[in-house]
């Protein structure tokens, strides 16, 4: 609980621009993360997807607000990545700098899906 510990402690401006993550999380990302501000606009969603327009200047973290679940995958430029928990109950993406599409599928294992991250 100690991203909980660091948000109840954060100002109001970090809580704005800031992710907070778990240690496993925290240990998954591996790149630079920068102050830029990027900027997501949804492209298209239904009831299991999410397709995002992504435009992240310095690289860091996508903090959507979907609730965290391990059933949710990410797919950026083609590759399948896992999510982050940021903020304690919300879900995640590591960004390289850069412009990208991000999409978003939530794939419980009780359902079939086609598992493939297809670059768009």
């Amino acid at each position: 609980f100690r991203s909980l510990d660091a948000m109840a402690a954060a100002t109001l401006d970090e809580l704005r621009t800031t992710a907070f993550l778990d240690e496993q999380s925290a240990q998954r990302v591996v790149m630079p993360v920068s102050d830029a501000a990027g900027q997501a606009v949804r492209v298209a969603n239904d009831t299991d997807t999410v397709r995002l327009r992504v435009s992240a200047p310095g690289g860091g973290v996508l903090v959507t607000s979907i609730s965290h679940n391990p059933f949710w995958k990410a797919c950026v430029a083609g590759r399948s990545l896992l999510p982050l928990r940021v903020n304690h109950a919300f879900l995640g993406v590591p960004l390289e700098a850069g412009n990208h599409e991000v999409v978003l599928n939530y794939e419980p294992p009780w359902r079939p899906t086609s598992g493939a991250c297809v670059k768009s």
